[in-house]
Formats: C-alpha cells, sequence, structure tokens
C-alpha cells in the first residue's frame, strides 16, 4: 500500500517521531488514501507535519531537564505535540513504524491533569541504553565494552530503573530472577516490591521493561518525567500503556451509572458497540459489598476499560471509591511518549463517556498513595481481628505486650503490600523529588 506524498524516505526522516525506532519511525502526518481513512470515517491525517523538529533535547543522565537559566519544570517545558488550536478530537489511521495501519486515539482538551498512569510496558535498544548509561555521570567498575550475555544486559537496566523508580536495592525485597525468561525473552528479573520486570535476550537485541499498577504506586514522585525522558533519550516506544480516574465519592463513574451508560452507547466510537461484561454480585445488588466491576471492550482490540470499586476491593465495604482504568496496546492504536506526561487528554478522547472527566478533580498522587495506605493498614488489621482477636486477647493476659509481640511477630515474613506501604509512608517525609538524579544514585 503506498503513502501519497512526495519522496517518503526523506519524509519520515524530517518527520521522524519522539519515541520510535531510529530506522523505523511513525509515518505521522502524511496523506492516507481515501479508502483507508474510510475505514472509520474519520478524515485523512494532516500533510503539514505539524509538531515535528520539535524533539526536546537528548539526556544523557548528568545534563538538567530544564532550560539554561530558566527554572521552568519539565512538564512545562515539553513540546505539544498536537496543534492545540486545531486539535483532533476523533480517531483517524496512520501507519506505525511497520507501516500497517493503526489507529490514532482522539484526544480532548481538559484543563488540568486528572489521570495517573498505571502501567506501562516500554521497548528499546539495548545498544542505545547502554550509550545513555555510560554517558551518565554513574560509571560503576566495568570493562569498557557492551554487555551483550542477556544477565549483564539486565544488570545496567536494572541501576536505571533503580533510578527511574527511585527503588532501593537495599530493600528487604530483591530482584526475582526467571533464569528461562519471558514473554519471548530469554531472561529476566522481576524488580522489587512487584514493580514490574525487566526482560532481555531477545533476537532483536531490544529489552522490553513493564512497569505494573503496584509500581506505579510505590515509585517516586516524578516517575513518569524521568522514565520520558529516558524514553527519548534512547528512541524507546511504548507497547502498551494503562490510565486511570479515582472518583473518590462515586458520583462522576459510579459502576452501576456507567453500566446504564454503556447501554446508551456511552462506549461507542465507530461501529459496533464494544463488548460489556459484568463481574461481582450485580443481580443481588451486591449483597456482601465486595464491589462491582464493569469492563468493556477486548484486549485484543487494543482497548479494553474497566470501572470498579476500588474502595471495597482495598477492604472498605462503605467506601464509594470508584476507579475507571483504560488500557491500550500498540497492537492496534498508536502509542506516544507524551502519552506518559499529559495522559488526561488522551484519556478524556478514548470514550465518549470520557468527557465527563472535565468535571473531575485534579489527581494528587500523594492523596491516592496516603489512601491506599490507609486502606491496606485497616484491612490488615481488621483481618487480625477477625482471624485471632479472641486468641491475642487470652494471650495479653498471660503475658505483657512486649514478650506476646515477641513471641508471635514473624519479620521475616512480612506481607508486601505492608512493606509497599512503609516505602510509600517514607515519601510523605521525602523533601522533594529531584528529576536530575543519575542512575543509581536514587534514594528510596
Amino acid at each position: 500500500m503506498r503513502v501519497q506524498g512526495s519522496d517518503l524516505t526523506m519524509r519520515l526522516r524530517k518527520h521522524k517521531h519522539p519515541g520510535m525506532p531510529p530506522a523505523q519511525v511513525e509515518a505521522l502526518g502524511l496523506v492516507l488514501p481515501e479508502e483507508l481513512a474510510g475505514l472509520t470515517g474519520a478524515a485523512p491525517a494532516r500533510e503539514d507535519g505539524r509538531g515535528a523538529g520539535c524533539t526536546p533535547p537528548l539526556l544523557i543522565g548528568g545534563e538538567s531537564p530544564t532550560a539554561a537559566g530558566s527554572e521552568m519544570p519539565v512538564a512545562a517545558m515539553i513540546p505539544a505535540f498536537l496543534d492545540l488550536s486545531e486539535v483532533e478530537t476523533t480517531e483517524s489511521i496512520v501507519l506505525d513504524r511497520n507501516q500497517n495501519p493503526v489507529i490514532r486515539p482522539g484526544v480532548r482538551l481538559i484543563k488540568g491533569q486528572k489521570v495517573g498512569v498505571d502501567w506501562v510496558s516500554c521497548v528499546f535498544e539495548q545498544t542505545n541504553a547502554w550509550r545513555y548509561y555510560l554517558n551518565s555521570d554513574h560509571l560503576i567498575v566495568m570493562e569498557n565494552y557492551e554487555p551483550v550475555q542477556p544477565k549483564e544486559v539486565a544488570a545496567f537496566i536494572k541501576d536505571i530503573f533503580t533510578w527511574v523508580l527511585g527503588l532501593d536495592e537495599t530493600t528487604r525485597t530483591k530482584w526475582r530472577e526467571f533464569a528461562n525468561g519471558l514473554n519471548g525473552y530469554t531472561y529476566a528479573v522481576a524488580m522489587p516490591f512487584q514493580s514490574g520486570v525487566v526482560h532481555a535476550g531477545h533476537s532483536s537485541k531490544t529489552v522490553l521493561v513493564t512497569i505494573s499498577g503496584q509500581g506505579a504506586f510505590a515509585a517516586k514522585t516524578g516517575w513518569e518525567e524521568r522514565l520520558y525522558w529516558f524514553l527519548m533519550g534512547v528512541s524507546g516506544w511504548l507497547t502498551r500503556i494503562d490510565w486511570a480516574y479515582d472518583d473518590y465519592d462515586g458520583q462522576l463513574f459510579g459502576v452501576q451509572k456507567m453500566r446504564k451508560a454503556a447501554k446508551k452507547g456511552a462506549f461507542q466510537r465507530q461501529g459496533r458497540p464494544p463488548k460489556v461484561e459484568l463481574r461481582g454480585a450485580w443481580e443481588q445488588g451486591d449483597p456482601d459489598n465486595t464491589g462491582l466491576t464493569l469492563y468493556v471492550g477486548s484486549r485484543l482490540s487494543g482497548k479494553f476499560a474497566r470501572v470498579y470499586e476500588k474502595g471495597k476491593q482495598l477492604g472498605d465495604p462503605n467506601s464509594p471509591w470508584v476507579r475507571f482504568e483504560i488500557e491500550m496496546h500498540n497492537s492496534s492504536y498508536q502509542l506516544t511518549l507524551e502519552m506518559l506526561i499529559a495522559p488526561t487528554k488522551w484519556f478524556a478522547g478514548a470514550y465518549p463517556c470520557c468527557e465527563w472527566i472535565e468535571k473531575g478533580i485534579d489527581r494528587n498522587q500523594m492523596e491516592y498513595k496516603a489512601r491506599c495506605a490507609v486502606a491496606t493498614v485497616d484491612s490488615s488489621i481488621n483481618w487480625i481481628r477477625h482471624q485471632a482477636g479472641g486468641h491475642l486477647a487470652g494471650l495479653r493476659e498471660m503475658y505483657g505486650d512486649t514478650e506476646l509481640l515477641d513471641l508471635l511477630v514473624r519479620p521475616d515474613a512480612i506481607p508486601l503490600g505492608l512493606l509497599t506501604v512503609e516505602k510509600v509512608g517514607n515519601q510523605f517525609l521525602a523533601p522533594s523529588n529531584s528529576l536530575v538524579d543519575e542512575p543509581g544514585l536514587a534514594e528510596a
């Protein structure tokens, strides 16, 4: 399938999009044939290459992500890859780096950042990552050659993502090895706190890193910007991204409200409406208050949504807290690095009902972490009270508090959830997080 336009190769180089592999880039801004653009009824992509040539400076670890002589924060300096005065609000067809048609998600301009990133899968070439690592100020004692063995590659990638997420190598939870590999890679290591997995050892000479929802919760504030600048520096790209909006009072995206809205086309873009599934005791009205969940779409389609009662999931049967999550894959959708640092406009354009987020509150990452931490601790206390409260009361009469605790506690078996809460709790007392710390030097 030919793409209209003169000298395609030169135009691809000129309009190289951030986050794409250097030799295979997104063909953004190219005019598509009418029959291809008509697949979704969307207008053809624009030909002016808007946003090209505005790639942020390459950061190699030792540079500050602020302009010289400027105190402007990173987020305020990141260029807009879309013309905000003529922003597209509907989905359209573009070509991916392999010249296959994919959907460019629609966007809506919403004031403030109301959405958080809850999962990321990213891929980058191991050679680019090694150069990034060597050019940083943090140099470990190592032979001056590029590691090629999967375990060696994973070693310096671990150091980089210790910095990105603010993990602590001295933590009681360690990196767990998968010697036989995962997801087509011959070697993998899982991050502490179940924060994600680093995959190495692939014929493509790439590295796959996944950051889970647990990792997004445990990471130090600003990890999205640090990941953004790292991926910019190594020409990395996204293969999956999840966003989440937390409706603490359950008024904006209540599960019952969303079920009714789904029947009226609130999740329908073009063509047939997406599949809707229900989990939980919907027909009985959730008598045990364990929470209800609404699933929309399918992972096979590249876009998937979940609306569920988060507070009840965390153990509070009376909580109105609802979470709305959207999961998007590059198998069918074009993912750009801007989605890491400006997620709200992409979330708002995902489904018609997502425009309601304009009435939502701005996201406060620390408030979200505090609510999760409190709910986790309360759930743990309630579990102990229910399971062993009577025994503890009786034993307390026989032993003093200190002696009883010494007899019962198991320091080597602290649940991961409480370890994560302890780490997150330290963030509330820590000074503001720097975005310029070198890989390997981050303090949790």
